[in-house]
């Protein structure tokens, strides 16, 4: 008996904690004085890098940029926490007789002339590669000035029978961009 009424206080006590949690966080969401996740998380610059690279065969294997953008901006510390920071998609991938291999790295230059590695990703085939970055504090923007985004393309080519490559060669991209105090938001 006394066991039954111990257990039933002590129920009562963990609904009364979870009662009053519950309350809690509804008034801390529904009252028109709580500060957003944005304003209590402050906000972060970051620049966002996308675009399409594309490795194809004319009279000869070839890696080509299509349409490559770096927007800056502010983003909330909660977003940029949980992104992903550097990802890729590859589309029309086409089936080739040679086995056609892309080594794709991204390098931040900063200001400073501090180069730091991004990301790298080892491709197969032909066709689109869909690439985005996004680049904030923890990958090394930190300051203001002009930062250069250097994406680097190891093409390899070779023949089914494990041959020497047909082709191997290295490409550098280079985009510069501004980051500056006053940035616009991207939200």
């Amino acid at each position: 008996m006394a066991f039954q009424k111990k257990a039933i206080i002590l129920s009562a006590i963990i609904g009364l904690l979870i009662a009053s949690s519950i309350i809690g966080a509804l008034y801390m969401f529904a009252s028109p004085k709580a500060p957003s996740i944005r304003g209590v998380a402050g906000a972060v610059t970051v620049a966002i890098a996308s675009g399409t690279l594309e490795a194809a065969q004319t009279s000869q294997y070839d890696v080509t940029e299509r349409a490559i953008e770096i927007t800056v901006g502010k983003m909330s510390q909660l977003e940029y926490a949980i992104s992903k920071r550097a990802e890729v998609q590859e589309r029309n991938v086409e089936p080739s007789v040679d086995v056609v291999t892309l080594t794709v790295t991204f390098y931040l230059q900063t200001p400073r002339g501090e180069t730091i590695k991004q990301a790298e990703f080892n491709l197969k085939g032909e066709g689109f590669k869909d690439f985005k970055l996004i680049i904030g504090p923890k990958e090394g923007l930190t300051e203001n000035g002009e930062h250069v985004l250097k994406i680097q393309i190891h093409l390899k080519v070779t023949p089914p029978a494990g041959q020497a490559p047909k082709v191997e060669k290295t490409i550098m991209i280079e985009r510069p961009f501004i980051v500056q105090a006053d940035t616009s938001s991207l939200a």
